[in-house]
């Protein structure tokens, strides 16, 4: 089966993790036997640009373990949310055209994301190729996708042979929105690249990580407030925050006014290969985001045999199905703080390959990838 994955993010020079799980689930599609295409139009945040500082844009065509990928970066407009939709259409059809000439066309579209529906629209109109569309975006949750997009999200999404949700809680979510049937389907995350590695040592002192862009929804402020309580109690004890982004001054300036600076450390952006270690020499992982459509970093962690604590924003409750890979939390500090608490205190009955095996059972690329293969087939019968 020819399959062409249309996508609003992907791994880039200026952000080397945006849309991996994109990624990982076209190289999942591949290893699964089938002829994959990936194009992308992605966006580039003055932010992201400004840290990097460096002027990388334009198309980058590319075949990376056996996925042919065709994408084009380029500079978002600040507060203009028309701008990357007409950007992903425009871009996104000069690679389909340079795709199509060289590989043929594809039997089926995935679309990630509704922002480059304009672009799976047309393939649809002028080939005649039926389009799959998944959603991930937290802003159906949080009520804030731009009113000028409303109307082309509810097109995007009447127009797609089927729909599909990476948590039951945004299915339901899009379906009450947009009258319309979503199918649950979960991210793939490469469980290979995230393992448990016995040669590298867990941190002396017990250590909490947190994996997340800094900024409002992602919680941190209430993060750092519950593991103050928790170090109260248990002062051998750390908390690293991986991620950066536009509050992370704020935060480290509430990190000192807590008197947390030795115990707290942020460490900035990082690599998958870094990550690995981060996680291995970690005891546990905690996200306390006040929505979220599903928790791909959650999956890495419990690869690497880490129990989680999340708090209860609505993709979490999908994957933390079973009490022995971790605890949901409520939304506030000392509910936060008391599951942290709980974790470890009871941090010996966490049976790391007993987590692992849940992971790979529930969200490995083999997994995922045959529910995407069957309903392909049935979209193109």
């Amino acid at each position: 089966m020819h399959i062409l994955v249309i996508s609003s993010g992907y791994p880039n020079d200026y952000e080397p993790l945006d849309g991996i799980f994109y990624r990982d689930q076209a190289e999942a599609l591949q290893l699964a036997g089938h002829n994959v295409g990936v194009i992308s139009a992605i966006p580039v945040s003055v932010f992201a640009f400004a840290r990097l500082r460096k002027w990388k844009f334009g198309k980058r065509v590319v075949t990376e373990n056996g996925v042919k990928t065709f994408t084009r970066t380029y500079l978002n407009r600040p507060k203009s949310p028309d701008y990357s939709v007409k950007k992903a259409k425009k871009y996104g059809m000069i690679l389909f055209e340079e795709y199509i000439r060289e590989f043929g066309k594809p039997d089926i579209i995935h679309l990630h994301c509704y922002e480059g529906g304009e672009l799976a629209k047309a393939m649809k109109e002028k080939y005649g190729i039926s389009y799959v569309v998944t959603e991930h975006s937290s802003r159906f949750l949080l009520e804030t996708i731009p009113t000028s997009l409303e109307a082309v999200a509810q097109s995007v999404f009447a127009q797609a042979a089927v729909r599909i949700a990476v948590s039951k809680f945004l299915k339901e979510t899009l379906e009450k929105k947009y009258q319309l049937d979503f199918q649950y389907v979960p991210n793939i995350v490469d469980v290979s690249a995230f393992t448990i590695d016995s040669t590298i040592q867990k941190k002396e002192e017990f250590t909490f990580v947190h994996v997340a862009g800094l900024n409002a929804n992602k919680n941190q402020a209430m993060l750092i407030h519950a593991f103050r309580l928790f170090s109260e109690k248990f002062p051998e004890s750390n908390l690293m925050i991986v991620g950066d982004g536009s509050l992370r001054e704020e935060l480290e300036k509430l990190v000192g006014d807590l008197n947390l600076t030795k115990q707290v450390n942020f460490a900035g952006h990082q690599t998958r290969e870094k990550l690995l270690r981060i996680y291995n020499e970690s005891h546990a992982f905690v996200l306390t985001s006040f929505k979220e459509t599903f928790g791909v970093v959650l999956i890495e962690a419990m690869s690497c045999g880490l129990p989680v604590i999340a708090t209860k924003c609505g993709g979490p409750e999908s994957i933390i199905s079973e009490s022995y890979v971790g605890e949901l939390s409520e939304i506030d500090v000392e509910s936060i703080s008391l599951e942290m608490e709980k974790v470890y205190l009871n941090r010996a009955n966490y049976d790391a390959d007993k987590i692992r095996s849940f992971v790979v059972s529930h969200f490995s690329g083999e997994f995922v990838a045959k529910q995407l293969v069957d309903i392909y087939q049935q979209v193109i019968q």
